[in-house]
């Protein structure tokens, strides 16, 4: 009788162990990652820069482009307060600021 109760118990060992092994295939399962959630779909704007430019950065800035643009015309004539209200506009565009 002792061999039959040692073949149950065997028996029994194997299923519970089988459960065990089920179960963590189940909680393996579970902890598949997440999916990504969507992100917001960006603007078609330009986009804005994220630091913010000093007036003095803002005023060299401005003279450079100036400077291009005098040199663009072939820096024939006196259109320099053109040239410069022109990179004004062109530097307060480009950064969205309100100077």
């Amino acid at each position: 009788m002792a061999t039959n109760k040692s073949k149950v118990n065997k028996e029994e060992v194997k299923k519970k162990s089988t459960k065990k092994v089920a179960k963590k295939a189940k909680v393996a399962k579970k902890a598949a990652p997440k999916k990504a959630k969507p992100r917001a779909a960006k603007s078609s704007t330009t986009s804005k820069p994220k630091k913010q430019i000093t007036p003095d950065e803002r005023l060299e800035m401005i003279r450079t482009a100036a400077y291009y643009l005098a040199e663009k015309r072939g820096y024939q004539g006196s259109d320099e307060l053109a040239d410069w209200f022109m990179a004004e506009k062109e530097v307060d565009a480009l950064t969205s600021s309100d100077f």
